[in-house]
């Protein structure tokens, strides 16, 4: 069989033409095509896996947020309660200095009163005794009440043993004495005491019914209220105890 090279040829040359026209205007529009997909798909890909990243990214940074915000939720707890313990103590310490305050004033204001009063009863009672003595005094001396006041006031005298007394004196009476008192009395320092010139006579309330005498650095004294020495202690004494208490309330 003879072979036609010419048409073997313009075959080929077809074929190959054809190849090249497949190749341009099919095979390579769907490489470029498949190509680009697959660009497209990776950059896909890419912007997934970023986005993944991204997105783990801000998972985590949720995550230590809420972390945080437990983490400051307990530290403003804590603060909280501290300071919520801390004013307790002192609202505490407040009311129990305020407590122990009054409890002082009260406990110095019923010191107070209780000195008070014992003062009131003290002076009361001393009061009376004075005033029921001297009634009984007076009853009992009547009119010769002053001699006998002398006479105890140098009984007091002989007591001391008194050897002089200086020139000049004063006598103190706790009331204005009577002319004839002064005379009796200065007549009788005079007769103990020779050295004796002068003699005068002063009131000091406070003496009672009583007499002193002042001289030279020497002083002797008589008084009713000598008799009454420890009456207002035992006398509060006596207030004090449990049964006069539970008595009187």
């Amino acid at each position: 069989m003879l072979i036609d090279w010419f048409t073997v040829g313009a075959q080929i040359l077809n074929f190959l033409i054809l190849v090249w026209l497949l190749k341009r205007y099919l095979y390579g529009p769907i490489l470029k095509a498949v190509d680009q997909r697959e660009q497209a798909v990776r950059d896909r890909m890419r912007e997934a896996e970023e986005a993944r990243k991204e997105a783990q990214k801000q998972q985590a940074a949720l995550v230590q947020e809420r972390q945080d915000l437990r983490d400051e939720r307990q530290a403003l707890l804590q603060q909280v309660r501290n300071d919520v313990e801390r004013w307790r103590e002192n609202a505490t310490e407040q009311v129990r200095e305020e407590v122990d305050a009054r409890r002082q004033r009260w406990l110095e204001a019923l010191a107070g009163e209780q000195k008070e009063l014992e003062r009131n009863v003290s002076e009361r009672v001393a009061r009376e005794v004075l005033e029921l003595s001297r009634r009984v005094l007076h009853d009992l001396g009547g009119a010769d009440f002053e001699q006998r006041m002398i006479a105890a006031f140098f009984q007091k005298v002989d007591e001391a043993e008194l050897v002089q007394v200086g020139p000049v004196v004063t006598v103190f009476t706790g009331a204005d004495p009577s002319s004839a008192f002064c005379e009796k009395l200065e007549a009788e320092l005079k007769a103990r005491f020779p050295e004796l010139t002068q003699c005068t006579f002063e009131t000091l309330p406070e003496l009672g019914f009583g007499l002193r005498l002042e001289g030279e650095d020497r002083r002797i004294e008589w008084t009713l209220a000598g008799y009454l020495d420890g009456l207002e202690e035992r006398v509060m004494s006596v207030l004090s105890r449990p049964e006069h208490k539970e008595g009187t309330a």
